[in-house]
Formats: structure tokens, C-alpha cells, sequence
């Protein structure tokens, strides 16, 4: 005879529950085992079970589009059925990696998804309101697996809490938050969250932050010519503010090289990449 472990027939048991019980008297769906039979242990029929409990009212959606998320599921675990129903619901959003990404974000809890979902929805805000819905649950999730993951020091994380607080994609945007948050994700070694820093700070501290950006690998262009112009303002030596507009060229950042081309002396000289910029 066969034993099983008493969590894996506690998982078969819930995906069987649905068909079994009579229209009425599902009510006592085990909504958890089903959610961990489909986005943890791959089995695509529990997927396809849960979407029905949702579609037909006996188990209440927890957020906009829930019933969704789960054929996407089944289709990604080689469901043919999965990938069908998923179909209608591919409707509902811009594309497909849209509709991967929010997979990613509501089952997976990956925080960035969850932000970048949350913009595409609010652009489609005035047109559906099912998008609507979808921006201020997706953008509110990345606020708050943000901040959770930030705390045990997640720089990505970080990042997508000051996504979250900056965007106001379907909540309230909130500067402060948003600063210390990309203060957070820079201190942890998130580069381009330290340039967003700088473009929020003044003198010193901002090239403190856009130094930090620019001198990375590799540089940002962008930011390196952010840094040379600050560094510029703040009326530095003319030797640094010349190093760092070639650096910001070197970058190709190309406003940086009309700077320096009526300033180069010796063009035998000069570093292949600035002649090519």
C-alpha cells in the first residue's frame, strides 16, 4: 500500500472538492490548499478548479481579477485548457507580458511587477474600470511588499516602495516616502536609485549621490552628466568639473561632449572614446 504525506493528500483532497461537492455546497472549499496545490506544487488542475470557484460565487475574489491569475497559471504548468480560458482573460490587459507580470506580482509576490503593472493599468484607468480596480490593488501590493522587503534589506525592493509612493498610479503619492526609500535601496547598493537621490537633493549631497551613480559599471550617461553639471553650479575647481564633463562624454552622454569639444586642446591626444562620442 501506498502512504502519502498527510499535506500532499490534504492538497489532493482540496483540488477534488470542488467537483464533488453540489452547486451550493461548496462553501467549504479549502481555498488555501488550493492556492498552495497551484502556485506551489504546479498542479494545473487545482488552478483550474479555483478559477471555477471564483467564477461561479463560492469563493469571493480577493482582488480585481483574481480569477484570472490563476489560468494563467495552469497555462504556464502545460495546461491546454489553462492556456484557452486563459485567452478571454488576455483581453483584459495590453499585452501578454502585462498578464505575465501581474502573475508575478498578486501569486509571486514580486514587488517590481507589481509597480509596473500597476502604471499600465492606470493608463488604461479612463477606458475600464476593472483597470482601475487593478492600479490601486497592484500599486498598494508594491507599496507594501516593498516596504516589507526593504526592511530585510532588499535594495530591489526599496526601489519599488519608492515606485509605489511616486508614482500615484492609483494611490496617493508621497515624496517623503518615496525619498527614503530610494535613499534606502542607494544605501544598499541600488546605483540607480542613488541618482534619484541626487535629482531630489542640492550641492555636495547631490554629487555625493550622483558620484556614486556615475562611477558605477557601467556608468550611466545620464547621470554622469547630472553630476558634471552640478558639480559645475557648485562652482568646483575647473579640473574636476572638466574631469567629470568627459566622464559624462566618455558615458555618451552627448550634450556632455558639446561642452567639452571647444575645450580639448590636444586631439592626438584625447581618449578614443571621447573622439568617437
Amino acid at each position: 500500500m501506498l502512504y502519502l504525506p498527510v499535506s500532499v493528500m490534504r492538497l489532493w483532497v482540496a483540488a477534488l472538492s470542488l467537483s464533488l461537492l453540489p452547486p451550493g455546497a461548496q462553501q467549504g472549499i479549502d481555498r488555501a490548499a488550493l492556492r498552495s496545490a497551484c502556485v506551489d506544487h504546479a498542479l494545473p488542475d487545482a488552478c483550474l478548479q479555483l478559477t471555477d470557484a471564483l467564477e461561479k460565487g463560492a469563493l469571493r475574489e480577493l482582488f480585481p481579477s483574481e480569477r484570472a491569475l490563476y489560468v494563467e497559471v495552469a497555462c504556464e504548468l502545460g495546461s491546454s485548457l489553462g492556456c484557452a480560458r486563459a485567452q478571454k482573460f488576455s483581453e483584459l490587459y495590453p499585452d501578454y507580458e502585462e498578464y505575465e507580470g501581474d502573475v508575478q506580482c498578486m501569486l509571486r509576490d514580486d514587488s517590481s511587477s507589481c509597480w509596473q503593472v500597476a502604471e499600465e493599468a492606470h493608463e488604461m484607468a479612463a477606458k475600464s474600470p476593472l483597470m482601475a480596480d487593478v492600479a490601486r490593488s497592484r500599486i498598494r501590493r508594491a507599496a507594501a511588499l516593498g516596504a516589507a522587503g526593504c526592511a530585510r534589506k532588499k535594495p530591489d525592493d526599496c526601489q519599488s516602495a519608492a515606485h509605489a509612493y511616486s508614482s500615484g498610479a492609483g494611490m496617493k503619492a508621497d515624496p517623503r516616502k518615496a525619498f527614503e526609500f530610494d535613499r534606502r535601496a542607494c544605501t544598499l547598493g541600488k546605483v540607480i536609485a542613488c541618482g534619484q537621490v541626487g535629482d531630489r537633493t542640492q550641492g555636495d549631497e547631490a554629487i555625493r549621490y550622483y558620484r556614486m551613480s556615475c562611477e558605477a559599471t557601467p556608468p550611466d550617461g545620464e547621470v554622469c552628466l547630472k553630476l558634471a553639471r552640478a558639480t559645475e553650479k557648485a562652482d568646483k575647481a575647473p579640473k574636476e568639473i572638466e574631469m567629470r564633463f568627459r566622464q559624462a562624454c566618455e558615458a555618451t552622454a552627448f550634450d556632455a561632449c558639446g561642452w567639452l569639444l571647444p575645450r580639448l586642446r590636444d586631439l592626438a591626444h584625447e581618449s578614443p572614446k571621447i573622439l568617437h562620442s
